[in-house]
């Protein structure tokens, strides 16, 4: 129930309340001296800690103030958060990255998805539209992948994301992620013949089963979740597959 949970389309058609609302509509009850009010109180006090952490998220990964990426954990570890909780957070950060980007020459034009499992953490990825219109593919790559019929797109995959301890800790990866019928492990050796991969970068150790999977990784530390150096690596990661034109 908070604004990154709804789409522009959805917040278009219907009306929506979000726990900002709800919080401002407890605010403006009259004071109830029995149960209920304490009842009503105790929510209260629930609402205003879950926005802080989010606007603690903003104020930190958006605008840059990274003196206070310590809080949100500090905040965290006082309400009994479970793994689905911390993964909601970490979705929420990519939800307002994702805003970032809707206002960015380069990648407006890509409609971004995000999302969280189980198994990776939590994601955002613009899988559904494939690359930006203003992206072109290395030749090469560009040839492989029609020969192949793969597709390609560029995906930010979060593990321990806002909650890691050092600005300097491994917090995801951003990667070149494919989604192919051909035999995976031979269209990772036969592209491993078309790009040499730099230092810090990753080819997959191990193939899951699963629909989609990466052809080369960088791992991302917790300041680089800055949204502007954010947006530069990924820049510079894509550079390395392609070129953008504007």
């Amino acid at each position: 129930m908070c604004d990154v949970s709804f789409s522009a389309d959805v917040a278009s058609k219907y009306p929506l309340l979000t726990y900002r609302d709800v919080l401002g509509i407890l605010n403006n009850l009259p004071k109830q001296n029995n149960d209920f009010g304490v009842l009503i109180d105790h929510y209260r006090l629930f609402l205003e800690r879950e926005l802080s952490i989010l606007e603690f998220i903003v104020d930190c990964y958006a605008h840059g103030n990274l003196n206070c990426h310590t809080r949100i954990s500090e905040l965290v570890k006082t309400a009994s958060y479970t793994d689905n909780d911390r993964r909601f957070l970490n979705l929420y950060f990519l939800g307002k990255f994702r805003e970032h980007l809707s206002n960015s020459p380069l990648w407006q034009e890509a409609r971004w998805s995000t999302n969280k499992n189980m198994q990776s953490g939590v994601w955002l990825a613009n899988y559904d539209a494939k690359l930006p219109n203003s992206y072109y593919v290395n030749p090469s790559i560009k040839r492989f992948c029609q020969e192949k019929s793969a597709g390609l797109w560029f995906h930010i995959e979060l593990w321990n994301g806002v909650f890691a301890v050092g600005l300097d800790d491994t917090v995801g990866m951003l990667q070149l992620r494919c989604g192919t019928k051909s035999d995976k492990k031979e269209f990772i050796k036969e592209f491993q013949g078309l790009y040499k991969s730099a230092e810090g970068e990753y080819y997959p150790s191990r193939m899951r089963d699963a629909g989609s999977f990466y052809l080369v990784g960088r791992n991302l530390s917790k300041k680089e979740l800055v949204f502007i150096q954010l947006e530069k690596q990924m820049i510079c990661f894509a550079e390395r597959f392609g070129s953008f034109r504007v």
